[in-house]
This record gives C-alpha cells, structure tokens and sequence, in this order.
C-alpha cells in the first residue's frame, strides 16, 4: 500500500530551511531600497533571530538619533542643505510684513469708523448702513399685508379676553373643587 501523497511532501518536514531561504529573500529585497542598512541574520533557524531584529532595530534607531540630518535615518542621512533653514528665514521676513501690514490697515479701519462718527454727527441723524434712520421709519408703510399671520391689535384684544375668561372658570372650577373636598 502507497502513502497518501500529503505525506511525501517536504514542506513542512524543511521548515527551517524554507523560513532561512524567506529571511534571506526579504534581506536582499530590503538592501536593493535607496541603501538601507541590512544585516544577515547568519541563517540559522533559532529563536536568536527575533534578538537580532530586534537589536538590529535599536542600532537603526541610535544612528538615527546621533547623525547630523533631517528626519529618521533608515539606512542613508539626509543632509541638511540650507535650503530649509533659507526658506524658513523668507517666511520669517513674510510674517513679518504681512503683520505690519495687517496692523496699517486696522489703523486705517479705525481712522475710518471716527470719520464716519464725525460725519454722522455733522448731518444730525445717524445712518444705519449708510441709510438715514428717517428714511427707514418712513418706508416701514409696507404693513398692509399679513404674510405670515401676525395678530392686529384687535385679534390680541379679544385673545385677551378670552384667556381671561378660560382663566375665571378655571378660577372658579379649581374653587368648587375645594369646597367638595372641604366637607368631605
């Protein structure tokens, strides 16, 4: 009788060497991107190989920490050019301007609002966004019509009444219910 053919497989039987065989693929991958720094791990299937990432990861990080660059350094520094510390000077000197220049124009705003309170002084009536007042109560004749159903004086009137009303027979509802309960 043959074995099932599962069992003939090496796979699994190999799987140190098939994780080596990974470990030195994903090595090579990684040394081939823009000069990042990879040790070998030496090849052998152990649990020392997460200690050397692991350390690995701790020198990447010290170098990273100790150079002269900008940024994390995995593998290649990347030099400071003067370039960033030139453009960081330009937009100093821009804030600077546009500070001054915002500080002008709120001095000019102001200058402006006391004109304007002199001006309106000088005529007499006040203007409200450049209208006369007088001007505005004379055109508030458009009342004719009620759009959206506001009550007249007459309508508040008789409401009155008879809230007053529902109030005294309230009133007086409230007071023959006190009396009941008083001779009971």
């Amino acid at each position: 009788m043959a074995p099932p053919p599962m069992i003939l497989e090496s796979v699994w039987l190999d799987k140190c060497r098939v994780e080596d065989a990974e470990v030195k693929y994903h090595e090579k991958l990684a040394s081939q991107h823009a000069g990042l720094v990879v040790e070998s791990s030496g090849g052998a299937c152990s649990s020392s190989n997460l200690v050397s990432e692991i350390a690995r990861a701790r020198q990447n990080i010290q170098s990273s920490l100790n150079t002269d660059g900008v940024g994390l350094k995995v593998g290649v520094a990347v030099p400071d050019s003067g370039v960033s510390s030139q453009r960081f000077e330009e937009i100093e000197k821009e804030n600077k301007l546009l500070k001054k220049v915002t500080e002008d124009l709120r001095a000019d705003v102001s200058k402006l609002f006391a004109r304007v309170a002199a001006l309106e002084k000088a005529a007499g009536t006040p203007q409200v966004n450049g209208v006369n007042e007088e001007a505005v109560e004379a055109d508030d004749d458009d009342d004719d019509e009620d759009l959206f159903g506001d009550t007249d004086d007459e309508d508040a009137e008789e409401l009155a009444k008879i809230k007053a009303e529902r109030i005294a027979a309230y009133d007086a509802k409230k007071a023959k219910k006190a009396n009941i309960d008083c001779q009971i």
